[in-house]
């Protein structure tokens, strides 16, 4: 006897209109992270920069007072690496980095936080939370500024606190520290070749203080390279709200 097949089952497919729907959450989600990079490059790019500009005056006019007070000094063996330790004091740039610089990481990491909510309310379901572990809120010290420009975006309690942790987190990073001591011995070549071609120290300041290009180039580098972990740590800030809410 002849067995006849059973028709395949076909798969279900989605409706058009969850199609359109599902694109246009995707495309919005690109539209708002995107927004939000720009933004927070050009911010931290710009904090940064105005801190190296600062130093790098700072650092100028060190060198004239130096050269003003202890003429001699140039003329002394390990004259450059006595000189930059003089006119450059690492604590107090690491503070004035930190500044400089940690209100525009709190703000990116804000909008990171904002971007990921948008999303969430688009998709109108809890976030899938692909974090294994909560982000404890560590005991970590914040500037006033940070916790200034924390606090005017009025968050819910417990965002606050996980911004406040991510905050202290990204800036006491070794990188920031390395940030400045890269110039330290950026400084201490350029015055050491200075003094090997026979200018004053006022010649050196005044090269020094027109070498701003280089510092465009740092700001830029140094932003590229903080926007993303920051984003990624204002998502995982909402990320750990969807996962508490639920």
């Amino acid at each position: 006897m002849r067995q006849t097949k059973s028709p395949m089952k076909s798969e279900p497919s989605l409706s058009p209109l969850l199609i359109d729907r599902k694109s246009w959450v995707r495309e919005a989600s690109i539209q708002l992270w995107t927004k939000a990079e720009r933004h927070a490059l050009v911010e931290i790019q710009q904090s940064v920069l105005s801190f190296l500009k600062e130093q790098r005056a700072d650092v100028a006019k060190e060198l004239r007072r130096i050269g003003e007070e202890k003429p001699g000094l140039a003329a002394k063996p390990h004259a450059a690496e006595r000189i930059v330790n003089e006119a450059f004091d690492p604590e107090e740039w690491d503070r004035d980095l930190r500044i400089a610089v940690g209100a525009a990481v709190a703000r990116t990491i804000i909008r990171g936080y904002l971007a990921a909510k948008a999303v969430q309310v688009g998709r109108r379901r809890r976030f899938p939370h692909p974090w294994e572990t909560k982000r404890g809120w560590k005991d970590i010290p914040i500037t006033d500024g940070e916790e200034q420009v924390i606090l005017s975006f009025e968050l819910p309690a417990s965002v606050t606190r996980r911004v406040f942790a991510s905050t202290g987190e990204i800036m006491a990073k070794p990188y920031w520290k390395d940030v400045n001591e890269t110039e330290r011995t950026r400084m201490q070549w350029s015055i050491q070749e200075g003094i090997e071609q026979g200018r004053t120290l006022r010649q050196i300041a005044a090269d020094i203080a027109k070498d701003i290009d280089s510092d465009e180039v740092r700001a830029r580098r140094i932003a590229t390279t903080e926007v993303t972990g920051a984003l990624n740590a204002g998502h995982i800030v909402q990320g750990e709200e969807g996962e508490e809410a639920g």
